[in-house]
């Protein structure tokens, strides 16, 4: 293994995946979940995790396989040297795309609420200089970072649903069990996109110091996240509808803005934003260091660090030339879908062809 790897126990990996798939989601589920489902949005999200889930017993099934490879070491042993690398790079690519989705969302909800006089070229810079920092401290800083975070961040999300509630309304929630042809199985696959940093486990499974208790523990951070999203896609259905949640792309701000808070709390949208600026920041610096490890594994040169410096350039000057209107957010939609692609086909096939056909290099796990 490369001298810059780490390891990082299983409570350390739970945090890592519970903030990076939580924080990734709460960009826009409720949009998504309103604009293709409906009242009943909500049952998208349980059907996303459902999804999901084959896609987990693969990971932990190709780590046990390859345990000290991410799955840019161990494509070119199953699909053949070039092709592997070939889809390495797609995998890389993607990776390099949903991070600068997440700063795109980290700009655009600055920029709406908080910082309006602010230009988005001062705030992507910070933004990206921060996870920049944090990435080259390593996989095991992160995930520490993220276990610092957790109390923080799930204590104000509890709350943002329990003050919420009381404004809920159920009226525009049903009918449950109404299916309008197939717009629950479709909204459902774009609400999928939430569960791409699952991406992360392919990429740091072999950091896992236990691998025994791999599958408990990504299933447990995906249950998680996914319960926490339910319940704020629900109070925001019921508390705008599909129709008003349409209204606003951040509507989880305006959710704190109509729950029933006390004088003390009355500058909780502010809080929460911190809180979930603050796990999405740690998510992006994971996929930063993710992302330079795999070209350093790729490429056989230099070191991630050097990696994760080479990439700041072209990430802010890529984001600070993309504006924002129709065609972005129509590029972002086929981005929804594309990455399914990515995350269940590659790792799909390269497991069907390791079980069934003996690709890949022989193990003892």
């Amino acid at each position: 293994m490369l001298p810059e790897k780490t390891g990082i126990g299983p409570g350390l990996m739970f945090m890592l995946l519970y903030t990076a798939i939580l924080s990734f989601g709460l960009t826009d589920a409720s949009h998504i979940e309103a604009k293709y489902i409906g009242h009943n949005g909500y049952l998208g999200i349980l059907l996303a995790f459902i999804l999901m889930l084959p896609i987990i017993l693969i990971a932990v099934d190709l780590g046990k396989k390859f345990p000290d490879k991410s799955i840019i070491e161990y494509l070119p042993h199953i699909f053949g040297n070039a092709f592997g690398k070939i889809l390495g790079f797609i995998f890389l690519l993607f990776l390099f795309a949903i991070t600068a989705w997440s700063l795109k969302s980290v700009v655009d909800v600055s920029n709406i609420y908080f910082l309006q006089r602010t230009p988005d070229s001062v705030i992507l810079f910070a933004v990206l200089l921060t996870s920049v920092y944090i990435s080259l401290k390593g996989i095991e800083t992160i995930s520490r970072l993220a276990a610092f975070v957790f109390p923080l961040a799930l204590i104000f999300t509890v709350l943002v649903i329990a003050l919420s509630y009381k404004n809920v309304d159920l009226d525009q929630i049903r009918p449950v069990f109404y299916f309008d042809g197939f717009k629950l199985p479709m909204g459902s696959l774009h609400s999928a996109n939430m569960f791409f940093p699952l991406a992360l486990v392919f990429m740091t499974y072999q950091y896992l110091t236990e691998k025994t208790k791999g599958r408990q523990i990504i299933i447990w951070a995906s249950a998680l996240a996914s319960l926490l999203m339910f319940s704020i896609v629900f109070g925001t259905l019921g508390v705008f509808g599909a129709e008003g949640t349409l209204r606003y792309h951040w509507s989880l701000i305006e959710l704190t803005w109509q729950a029933d808070i006390p004088f003390i709390l009355q500058t909780f949208g502010m809080f929460l934003f911190i809180v979930w600026m603050t796990q999405l920041l740690i998510t992006i610096s994971a996929l930063n260091y993710v992302i330079a490890q795999g070209l350093t594994e790729l490429f056989s040169t230099l070191n991630y660090k050097w990696f994760i410096l080479i990439l700041f350039l072209p990430m802010f000057f890529l984001l600070t030339s993309v504006t924002g209107g129709p065609l972005v957010l129509q590029l972002f939609t086929y981005l929804r879908i594309s990455g399914l692609a990515v995350i269940v086909l590659i790792p799909l096939v390269s497991w069907l062809l390791v079980r069934f056909l003996g690709r890949g290099e022989p193990t003892d796990a």
